[in-house]
């Protein structure tokens, strides 16, 4: 029996956040979403990337909270900060094969928060990717940093801990806190820092396709 149920974790795990998916998706789309609470004041805005199997958020380097910075330096020497999460093993590729899966699965090392920095639009820079830009209010923004700098392991200087280039674009891969599994995917991780824009986005999502009809069922922007 467990022969046959293995393939399928396999499949499941493999298809939530493939490495082979980095900064490709079914094609070229781009919508743009308000949150209800932002339509009341001078919006902020993010941009929400569906990779075809794995979410990331994108927040503009003038919009970055100073405490998420500090942590963070790097991220505002660019005009783009892209932030993800994942097994420290699988999402870097230090083994992203077969067995790798499997450790992911059941035997996750760690996590890891992945920093990608870039110039372009997130619309060009995810040109083949399903690409939300969402209008935010100001206080839910800083609600949302507040949550991914949670996910830092910190130095004693309050730093985040870099440990291999990004995958794309500049930027690091860093100790990141959170354990990876079959019940909590990236994507769990992108939903979960979604939901504190209070926007109406459900926290415990295991697929970026789950978060893609979530974000399309919000107002688009007029």
């Amino acid at each position: 029996m467990l022969s046959k149920i293995l393939p399928c974790l396999l499949l499941f795990l493999l298809s939530a956040c493939s490495i082979d998916s980095m900064r490709k998706g079914e094609g070229p789309i781009y919508r743009e979403k308000t949150c209800p609470q932002a339509a009341s004041e001078i919006p902020k805005s993010i941009w929400v990337v569906n990779l075809g199997w794995h979410t990331g958020i994108v927040i503009a380097a003038e919009d970055l909270d100073p405490s998420l910075s500090e942590a963070l330096p790097e991220a505002s020497t660019f005009p783009f900060a892209e932030f993800g999460w994942g097994d420290k093993d699988f999402y870097t590729g230090e083994n992203d094969s077969y067995f790798g899966a499997i450790g992911a699965l059941f035997f996750s090392g760690g996590a890891v928060l992945h920093l990608s920095l870039f110039t372009e639009p997130p619309k060009e820079f995810f040109s083949q990717s399903e690409v939300t830009k969402l209008f935010v209010t100001k206080s839910a923004l800083e609600k949302l940093q507040a949550k991914i700098k949670s996910s830092l392991q910190l130095d004693k200087e309050g730093k985040g801990i870099a440990i291999q280039k990004s995958l794309y674009g500049a930027g690091h891969f860093y100790k990141a806190n959170g354990r990876f599994s079959i019940f909590h995917t990236c994507n769990t991780w992108a939903s979960d820092n979604l939901a504190e824009l209070d926007c109406g986005i459900p926290a415990g999502r295991l697929r970026a396709s789950s978060i893609s009809r979530d974000l399309q069922q919000l107002s688009i922007r007029e």
